[in-house]
């Protein structure tokens, strides 16, 4: 963590707030300051803590994975601990769910206001559960992966899941 200065005055660069459940205290003033400098490609974390994060083969509980571990890569250490799914979709399925997608393609929105930016290309699709098997299947085994059930992934609009 590097003491910075910033137009909102002093910060701590990586700073991490302590681990709650109270949504309020989840996220600190600096928290666009960081995602701002992550973004540039500046180091948030110091070596030493990202040293001890690790790769590892996890059956999650679930029987099919014991004859096909899932790859996982513990991206940043506890308390805040963030895991990576390696190779939880196959090609196919990559190019079948883009492809079932692509008519759902809007721009994506930005900010409270939900505005669509001049500068910002991308594009975001929504589709349902129960209207593409695809996207069945990749909730189902993602629920079983993470360990979470679809209702706590949705969108608090509405039942939509985002790839």
């Amino acid at each position: 963590e590097e003491q910075k200065n910033h137009s909102d005055g002093e910060y701590v660069l990586g700073l991490v707030p302590p681990k709650t459940n109270i949504r309020e205290e989840m996220f600190t003033k600096h928290d666009d300051i960081n995602y701002n400098a992550l973004c540039k490609g500046e180091q948030l974390v110091k070596p030493e803590k990202l040293r001890k994060s690790k790769c590892f083969y996890s059956d999650q509980n679930e029987p099919y994975y014991i004859l096909h571990p899932i790859a996982v890569e513990e991206a940043y250490p506890d308390p805040h601990k963030i895991l990576v799914f390696h190779n939880v979709m196959t090609m196919e399925e990559t190019r079948a769910l883009a492809e079932e997608a692509l008519p759902f393609m809007k721009k994506s929105l930005i900010g409270s206001d939900k505005l669509i930016s001049d500068t910002r290309v991308s594009q975001t699709a929504f589709i349902e559960d129960g209207v593409s098997s695809i996207v069945d299947r990749i909730n189902r085994r993602i629920n079983k992966i993470t360990g979470l059930s679809g209702s706590m992934l949705l969108d608090p609009e509405g039942k939509k899941e985002e790839f």
